[in-house]
Formats: structure tokens, sequence, C-alpha cells
């Protein structure tokens, strides 16, 4: 990727002529319906396209876009894509503009056999890996709009894309749009049922051949699965602003108050041992009291040695087996000098 778009992390957005023209076919739905853009920017592509009654959803990895991106759409994810988990069939409308570069895939087999002749080795093109990812994320019927550039439609996404696809549209972007990366977009509905080798192929249109009759969406529920898998640091610090007690417990600002800190339960005996063993309770005990005393705990490892005669195929066999258990010792020392060995 070229360093201007190494800067902007291959954010190339809808263009507005674009976004108009999908709006006026899909502006005329009237269901109830889910939208998401999973390269979301700052949410406006989406938020211009997507039908009044729909849920908007996306994700955006860039922080300031991100902000932008949750004060125009319903729901949005801070983080990668690749970083999220949603639930699959879940979204009527489905709009993929996805980065244009190379994407290597450290967990890929380099010796697997591809559909994509544009992967090489590990590395493979992200507007595929993008489509891959995030088709299944379409409900059946639902309305895909893919935009990419011309040199990714080759025969094998012309495959992939047909097979899972109907009543597919492809147009090349207007012309004084087209010649900087020579985008072009492809319409299509997901097919309900699994995918068929077939022998179609995406027609290539000019823009001013577009067709304009509306586009359908299946109406969606609001989508039950949509979580990011890791919180981000601005996250983490704004939850620890808003919530103070949050952030005394997990970082006690002092000794003092993690030893008189409490369990809601008492402890079991295994709890106890535990402590023992971690050294969490050596030293003084009810300090100040009559009752005052010091405990100490110790762990020792010991092994037991049995022998057992088992009859094999080979004959009778003594089998030695050899088993570590430990033992916990704990000694209280009283203020009169005794020594009491607990075990």
């Amino acid at each position: 990727m070229r360093l201007a778009a190494s800067i902007k992390l291959g954010y190339y957005p809808t263009p507005p002529e674009v976004t108009d023209y999908l709006k006026t076919r899909i502006d005329h739905i009237a269901v109830k319906t889910t939208c998401l853009d999973p390269c979301a920017g700052t949410g406006l592509a989406l938020k211009e396209i997507a039908p009044a009654n729909a849920l908007t959803y996306g994700i955006e990895p860039e922080p300031e876009r991100f902000r932008q991106a949750s004060e125009l759409l319903e729901q949005t994810l801070y983080c990668a894509l690749e970083d999220s988990t949603i639930a699959h069939n879940s979204f009527g409308l489905l709009l993929l503009n996805p980065p244009y570069d190379q994407h290597y895939d450290n967990d890929r087999d380099i010796m697997e056999s591809d559909i994509w002749k544009q992967s090489h080795g590990k590395t493979i093109r992200k507007e595929i890996m993008f489509l891959r990812r995030t088709l299944p994320y379409l409900a059946p019927n639902g309305l895909l709009i893919f935009i990419v550039p011309e040199h990714i439609l080759d025969q094998h996404l012309n495959e992939y894309l047909t097979s899972r696809l109907s009543s597919f549209e492809a147009y090349r972007f207007p012309e004084d749009l087209y010649p900087e990366f020579r985008q072009i977009i492809i319409i299509g509905n997901k097919r309900p049922e699994k995918p068929q080798p077939t022998s179609g192929l995406i027609e290539l249109h000019a823009w001013t051949d577009r067709l304009h009759e509306p586009l359908s969406i299946p109406a969606a529920s609001p989508v039950r699965l949509f979580r990011a898998n890791r919180l981000s640091e601005e996250k983490v610090t704004e939850l620890l602003t808003l919530h103070d007690g949050l952030r005394n417990d997990l970082y006690p600002s002092n000794r003092q108050a993690l030893r008189e800190s409490r369990p809601p339960l008492p402890l079991h005996l295994g709890h106890l041992s535990l402590m023992l063993a971690a050294g969490k309770i050596n030293g003084i005990m009810a300090p100040g009291t009559p009752q005052r005393h010091i405990v100490r705990g110790s762990v020792n490892k010991r092994q037991s040695v049995s022998q057992t005669t088992e009859e094999t195929e080979n004959g009778i066999t003594t089998v030695t087996r050899v088993r570590d258990s430990y033992a916990i010792t704990v000694k209280l020392l009283h203020p009169d000098g005794l020594l009491e060995t607990l075990s």
C-alpha cells in the first residue's frame, strides 16, 4: 500500500454521487431491517443509503472516524473486523467498500488449494478477505453492495459471486471518478440456498446505463450478537473513570487495603490451603488483641510408592506406581511462647 493510503488505513469513502444513486433505489423500503458496513469510516455512506426504518451497524478501527460513525449509526464497534464476533444471517443489507490492498495471513496454509488466483502463498487481496468474512452475515435474500477496483473482478470472483447472488448488476464508476481507482459497484441479493457452481458472468456496464428500478431488502430483527472481542485502551480508561470503585477493586492504592479486604463468602479449606501455599496468610494475625499470634504456612511435597501384581499378555508383571502429594503444615506462635503445629 502506498504511504498516503497506509496513513488512511486504506480508507476511500464512497463518493456522494454513488450513495445518492443507491439511496434512490432503496429509499422506498418500509420494512424494519438491519444494515451493516464493516468498513464504516465516518458512517456517512451507510447512514445515507440505509432505509428510514433500518437499524445501522458499523465497524471502524480508526479513532476519529469511529467517533463520527458512533454519532450517526445505532451501533458501532471500535475494532478491526477480525476482532469482532457477529451473528450470521443477521443483516438485510451489507455495504462493503473494503480496503484496496494485499493482506498477509500468517495462519494461511501456503499449500492449500485456493480458488483465488490472486492469492500468492500467504498473501490474499483484502477485498476478497472482507467479502469471504462478511457475506455469511448477510441474511438470505439480503442485498449486497460491493465496491472494489475492476481488476479484482476476475473469473474466480465471478464464479464466487454468481454462485451466491441473484439479480446481480455491476457498473463502472462515473467517468469523472473512475480513472483514479477504476472502481466498480456490484449489486445482488444473496441466494437463500447453498452456493452452487454456475456458468453466470457478471457483465460490467457504464454508469450511464445503470438501472433505476427499486432494490429489495428483506425484513430483519435487531442483531443478537454484535460485539468486539477486545476492549480498546480508550474504552478501558473510560470504564475506569466512570466506575471509581472498579478501579479501586482492580488496583488497590496500598497494600493495607489489600490486606483488609474480605471475600464475600467464607473460604473453603482448599482456598485456605492455596493461600497458605502462596504465602498470603503468613504474618501477625489479630494484632492488638489477646488472641494475637504469628502464623506461618509451608507446603511439602511427598511421594508414595506402591507395587501391584498384574497379569498381562506376557505373564505376571509387577507394576510400580509413584504418586505425588502435597502436605500443608501451619505453625502458630502464641504470645506465651507456645509453638503449635497444625497439619
